[in-house]
Parts: C-alpha cells; structure tokens; sequence
C-alpha cells in the first residue's frame, strides 16, 4: 500500500557577508549569492490522520497528538529547525528523537541526499472543542548558524522558513495552562508598548514588491548585528500591509518565546496605510556572547476555503552580540 504525503518543498539559497567579531568593520565586506540545497518537509504516512470528506485533520482527543513527520535535504542543507504554532501561538512540543519539551527541536543531515523520519508529540496549548483549529509547522534551516560559527557567513537566507499548516480538531476539551511548560528564558521584556503610525512612502513601494512586511528595528533602522555592552537593549517591531489582518507576533531570543506578564504572543494588525509598532525593552544581562533575535507573525483571519490567504511572515534575524 502506497503511503500519502503532505509536503512542502524550498530552494535555500543564501546572500552572504562576512562578520567578525565585537567592533569589527564590515563596510567593505563582498556579498556572494550561493545556492546551498533544497528541504522539502510534511507530514509522512497520513494515513494514521483520520479523514473527512474535506481533507485530512489532526485530532485531539485527550491524549497528546502526534503527527509522523518527514524531512529530506539536498545539498549543503545540514542542519534545520521546527518551531510549532496552534492558532498562532507558540507551541512546546517533544519527538520520539529529542524527548524532552521545548519550542524548537534540530536536526541534523550529511551533505548530499539526506532524509529523516519522527514524530511530533504534545498537548494543544489552545483550541476549542468542535472547531477546527490550525497547526503551523515552520522550518528554519541552519538555526544554529550564528551561535555555533565563530568565523560565520551572515546574513541572507540562512535563516529560510517554509510552513506546513494542518487542520486540528478537538473532540475534548483541553485541561493543561498555557504556557505553563517550564521553558528556560534567558531573556524578558521589561516593557512593551503597542501603537500604530503612518507607513512612509519608501515602506508603500516595498508592500507592492512582497506583500506584508514585518521588521526588527535598532535606532529606527534595520540592521543584521547590534553589538552592546549594557544591560538594556531597546528595539521596535514593526508590521504593515495594504490590507486589514490581523496577525499573533511572536518574539524569538535564541528560538525560544520572550515572555512579557506571563505571555509570548500579541496581537498585532495591519490596516490600510497604517503599520502596528511594538516597542520593546529587553532584559539582556543573562545574555551569552551570540544571541539570535527575530519575529514570527501568524495571521488568525485566514478560513478554509479562503481563494487568497495571507502567509506566515518571519522578520531578517538579528545577530546581539555581548561584548564585555
């Protein structure tokens, strides 16, 4: 019996600049763009995903769910990330690999022609019972890039993401606290404050090229690398569409979920014109000497059905550097 497959497949290519270290000049560093392989990922064997007349559904039904999952690389593609999202909020989970829970789980591949087989395992952090939900699964390829490399090749696609959604339906209600997964955060938002403002004209012409734009800022503009030496950092976030949605935002410090009055999602939104700006205070004094930083936004307006649905948008990754 043949198995079916839910896939999604990327090219991951990269535009990529030297980086040193604290301090270090990269006004003239040169720019390469390379083609480093392909990653196709999705859910293997559905048959054990029950079926109804519209397509096939996770269920939960008191217990954890779990999805077969399958990865398969070509190229210099060796080391990729998932980070899962339940109606767009950030979600914990566990593989029969790497069973402990936590909001990302890597992998790791041979060059070449490379392929894995896993299961992914947890408890919904949300959901309502007879209504079906959305499960988000998105890779990043090379997640741990920035960290691990002393003498890296930055900024580009590196950080690719590519997104699996599934549809989930509860036929229990769920018991377990959000958030409450005892993740290790090394850093908080001391403050956060959401407004909305004008787009500039340069910010329009940018919407009609890509479509919706979310971005991290640094001093108003953005960057690949900020280098402190305190214990505050101040940034903006900001997100603009020519359309109205709303979307749940999300900041990742070192892939994990930065937490702000014992939550890690807001609801952020577009509106004709408009743009929703965060504007956030980090508590960065437990942070090592490489920290990655960037924003996944979720739009939780999208039906089945829908003829156009807007995606999932990942900001560039910002590399902090602690320099002491």
């Amino acid at each position: 019996m043949s198995k079916k497959h839910i896939l999604v497949a990327i090219v991951i290519m990269s535009l990529s600049v030297f980086v040193g270290g604290c301090n270090m000049d990269t006004s003239s560093s040169n720019s390469e763009s390379v083609v480093l392989g392909t990653l196709s990922h999705g859910a293997s064997d559905v048959d054990h995903i029950k079926y109804k007349e519209d397509g096939y559904r996770v269920y939960y039904s008191g217990s954890q769910v779990d999805i077969n999952y399958r990865i398969a690389v070509t190229g210099d593609v060796n080391n990729v990330g998932f980070l899962l999202f339940v109606d767009g909020i950030a979600q914990p989970y566990k593989t029969n690999i790497t069973p402990s829970y936590e909001y990302m789980h890597e992998f790791n591949f041979n060059s070449g022609n490379d392929e894995l087989f896993f299961t992914f395992s947890f408890v919904p952090v949300t959901g309502t019972v007879d209504k079906e939900s959305t499960i988000t699964v998105l890779s990043i390829n090379s997640p741990n890039l920035y960290t691990v490399n002393e003498n890296f090749q930055f900024v580009g696609l590196h950080h690719a993401v590519s997104v699996v959604n599934l549809p989930l339906y509860l036929n229990e209600q769920l018991t377990n606290e959000p958030f409450d997964f005892g993740v290790n955060i090394l850093s908080k938002l001391k403050g956060i404050e959401i407004t909305q403002g004008e787009i500039e004209l340069d910010a329009l012409s940018r919407i009609d090229e890509k479509g919706v734009t979310a971005q991290l800022l640094y001093d108003g503009s953005t960057t690949s690398e900020i280098q402190i030496d305190e214990d505050n950092l101040k940034m903006s976030f900001e997100i603009y569409d020519l359309d109205e949605t709303r979307y749940y935002t999300t900041i990742f410090l070192n892939h994990e979920p930065i937490i702000y009055d014992g939550f890690h999602t807001f609801e952020t939104k577009t509106i004709n014109e408009r743009k929703d700006i965060l504007f956030l205070d980090f508590d960065v004094s437990k942070l090592s000497e490489k920290n990655v930083l960037y924003a996944i936004s979720i739009p939780i307006d999208n039906n089945p059905g829908d003829e156009y649905v807007k995606p999932v948008i990942k900001s560039d990754t910002v590399l902090i550097r602690k320099c002491r």
